[in-house]
């Protein structure tokens, strides 16, 4: 063990007190991904259309970031990456960027009908790398 001081958490079958960080769950000493900035929004998309969401951010970095979508209250959340090309055949698809300002979020529906479309994202306060 590297310090006496902390949280830490070990994996079941350790003692904290003896086991290395090989065997920790969590160690405090180590840099985490933090938490800043959960949140929902929806939008309604034109047939064919697209619609950017644009969250404000406090950091002046480029923040890590995930954003899940779903379309009309499926219940099917995926995760958008930044490969929306991949989606473009599919009956919607989206991509997600941040700069120093704000998180954009641009969804695209493939279909002739008007869509709703939900997002939630989590902005961390880590610059992104």
């Amino acid at each position: 063990m590297t310090s006496d001081y902390g949280l830490k958490v070990s994996n079941v079958g350790y003692d904290i007190k003896t086991t290395g960080i090989a065997n920790q769950t969590f160690n405090s000493e180590k840099n985490c991904i933090k938490l800043t900035t959960p949140g929902t929004a929806s939008h309604a998309v034109a047939g064919y259309g697209n619609y950017t969401f644009e969250i404000a951010h406090p950091f002046d970095f480029i923040p890590a970031f995930l954003v899940f979508s779903e379309w009309e209250s499926s219940g099917d959340w995926s995760l958008i990456e930044d490969n929306w090309y991949l989606e473009a055949y599919m009956a919607s698809s989206s991509e997600a960027y941040s700069d120093v300002n704000n998180l954009y979020v641009k969804v695209y529906n493939n279909e002739a009908s008007s869509k709703t479309c939900k997002i939630f994202y989590i902005i961390f306060a880590d610059e992104a790398s």
